[in-house]
């Protein structure tokens, strides 16, 4: 982030639920989370930028370029796989990794 930083505004939130952020019980899915990003944003006033994110942020970046695709100039995700798209051999538990 400091070498971006160097050329542009950088935002790192994190998605509720992780490190500093609050804790709630329930609004883990993309579409809530993508929201609270969405308010973030609009709070500090950019409506148009370069969105880019990793693991589970993905889903969040994902639902927030389907709801808001005027506001993402471009997105990259980055180590994600999307719901739906696991290799049959991964079967009813999903991958290897989530065990």
């Amino acid at each position: 982030m400091p070498a971006l930083a160097q050329k542009y505004t950088v935002v790192a939130p994190d998605i509720r639920g992780f490190a500093d952020s609050s804790k709630p019980l329930t609004g883990y899915d993309g579409k809530t989370t993508a929201e609270d990003i969405y308010q973030l944003m609009s709070q500090l006033h950019f409506n148009k930028f370069f969105l880019a994110a990793h693991d589970v942020g993905g889903q969040t970046a994902f639902s927030y370029t389907a709801e808001h695709r005027n506001n993402v100039t471009k997105l990259v995700i980055m180590d994600f796989i999307y719901p739906g798209f696991f290799p049959p051999a991964f079967g009813q538990n999903g991958p290897w990794w989530f065990a």
